[in-house]
């Protein structure tokens, strides 16, 4: 008994084309639906804040990168800075005033120079300027073992989150550095 197909050669490969292209879809819809669930959960003060709000961002991944631009650029934020390495972190933080950014993005693993030591450079600056404004650092890397959490913490990182985020995630570290003039008025 021969095992044959039922469709020529063709027409299968037009069939899982067509399901990989729906599935693709599905997923994005999936995500956009979780974009507009996090957009939605907003409050009104958050969103004024995030109006006023400057981010920076060091990914090398274009992908990544564009997608965490998108995300910040659809909740509001004022300005979104990307760098495609830690140097060009540096030379964008650099180039403005202290307080310019309210918060950073950084990967781990990135030519040049790192988020790690991105992230120590700044720590210096910080320090050597005498400022009394922090960055809050947040590294965002698919590493997820302790020892590359426990290095980037001890760099200066304010928090360690790998990828992909859940939204949940996203929505509550961008409350915790970008809403502190929030919590500030209810206390």
């Amino acid at each position: 008994m021969s095992c044959t197909s039922p469709l020529p050669t063709q027409q299968q490969h037009r069939i899982v084309k067509d399901t990989t292209k729906v599935n693709k879809l599905s997923i994005a819809a999936s995500r956009s639906s979780e974009g507009r669930r996090l957009i939605d959960s907003l409050t009104s003060e958050e969103r004024e804040l995030f109006k006023s709000q400057n981010i920076l961002i060091a990914e090398d991944n274009m992908v990544a990168r564009k997608l965490l631009y998108k995300q910040l650029k659809q909740l509001g934020f004022n300005s979104v800075v990307c760098a495609i390495n830690g140097q060009e972190a540096i030379d964008m933080y650099t180039e403005r005033k202290p307080g310019y950014f309210k918060m950073a993005f950084f990967d781990h693993h990135m030519p040049k120079c790192d988020g790690v030591q991105a992230t120590k450079t700044i720590r210096k600056m910080e320090k050597e300027r005498n400022l009394d404004i922090r960055l809050p650092i947040v590294t965002l890397t698919a590493d997820i073992q302790d020892s590359a959490k426990e290095l980037c913490m001890n760099a200066g990182f304010d928090q360690y989150l790998t990828k992909p985020m859940s939204n949940t995630t996203f929505a509550a570290v961008l409350n915790q550095f970008c809403c502190d003039a929030l919590h500030e008025t209810k206390e």
